[in-house]
């Protein structure tokens, strides 16, 4: 072998040594053989901008037309295309990449890994149903690296420590998917690394806003206690349903001194429906709605999935069934009932 070949695979070796898996894009992450839910319904135009104002008002639109436009496109391949062209339109206009840090609400960064993670399924999606033409993919993946890009704090004169719990889970969520679907290794080990930082604040049995100490405590808003952790485990959840997929177990992993997720969503399950919820009395349940954004309890087919004959997990299992017996969408996370039942 030519003594520069060989350099060079020593040094390939040493940059994607622990994310091997990521290196190929999986076959489908989102297909348990049961997706007859999926209504092949037509996909729009989204609303779209380059720039946006200051409350986010076009990307907060924008999320849930990519709920509805993937579950239409995992109907149907003829939806797939016509999710490909809208992608590789709104990569050629560089679309939500530029925002407004001084808007209102959470930060840029926090809503550029919510875009990350619908842009990664609709990529996994179009992979499936070989919907690309010529150069979308690629024009596609070139966006979505600038939109990973732009989930960093430190694009906007922030530090990452400074980001909460929360949106490190929704960090790495968006980070695993992306480097399994793009392919990126660096940012799939990114998100390892943020779902370990999370993980080891996970308690077996929670009270509400357990995760916020401090300064932090302090600042969240009144009654977000309940919505602002079960959004915490949720993206949790997400980021292990896509390492399983991969062939990690991150639902049973120990980090730290804490609990593993599998126990720490046992354990917040009880926290909201033992004695009739009295844990979460007067704190914003609004999570357990069939539609909710960030907050829809979507996250709940991922987690019952994995555990489909847990006798700890029954409870979820059923309360999941009622809330999604018409199949939902979360704009946060993606399309749920339709893929995972």
């Amino acid at each position: 072998m030519p003594r520069f070949l060989s350099a060079f695979l020593v040094l390939l070796s040493g940059l994607w040594g622990q994310t091997a898996l990521a290196q190929s894009a999986p076959a489908d992450l989102f297909n348990f053989g049961k997706n007859a839910w999926c209504q092949a319904g037509a996909i729009t135009t989204p609303p779209m901008s380059g720039v946006i104002e200051r409350e986010r008002k076009v990307l907060d639109q924008a999320l849930p037309w990519f709920a509805r436009a993937i579950q239409a496109a995992k109907a149907k391949p003829a939806g797939a295309q016509q999710l490909a062209t809208e992608l590789a339109r709104m990569a050629e206009a560089g679309a939500f990449t530029k925002l407004d840090w001084s808007g209102s609400g959470s930060s840029p960064a926090h809503w550029q890994s919510n875009l990350l993670k619908n842009i990664a399924i609709s990529v996994n999606v179009v992979d499936v149903q070989n919907g690309w033409q010529a150069g979308q993919r690629e024009a596609v993946i070139a966006w979505g690296n600038t939109v990973y890009k732009s989930t960093h704090y430190s694009a906007w004169g922030r530090k990452q420590s400074d980001r909460w719990p929360d949106t490190m889970a929704t960090a790495a969520a968006a980070y695993l998917i992306w480097g399994a679907v793009a392919p990126d290794a660096k940012a799939y080990d990114e998100g390892l690394k943020d779902f370990d930082k999370v993980a080891r604040l996970l308690k077996a049995k929670s009270g509400t806003g357990s995760y916020y100490k401090g300064k932090l405590a302090k600042s969240l808003p009144k009654g977000w206690g309940a919505r602002i952790e079960d959004k915490t485990l949720g993206d949790l959840v997400f980021a292990a349903h896509v390492a399983k997929r991969q062939g990690r177990d991150l639902f049973n992993q120990r980090f730290g001194k804490g609990v593993s997720l599998y126990e720490a969503v046992v354990g917040w399950q009880s926290t909201l429906f033992d004695n009739d919820g009295a844990a979460v009395k007067g704190l914003d349940l609004s999570f357990l709605t069939s539609q909710g954004g960030e907050r829809s309890w979507a996250w709940t087919e991922y987690f019952v999935a994995h555990f489909p004959d847990d006798a700890a997990t029954q409870t979820l299992r059923e309360k999941s069934a009622r809330i999604g017996a018409g199949g939902y969408v979360s704009q946060a996370l993606g399309p749920a009932t339709c893929l995972m039942r």
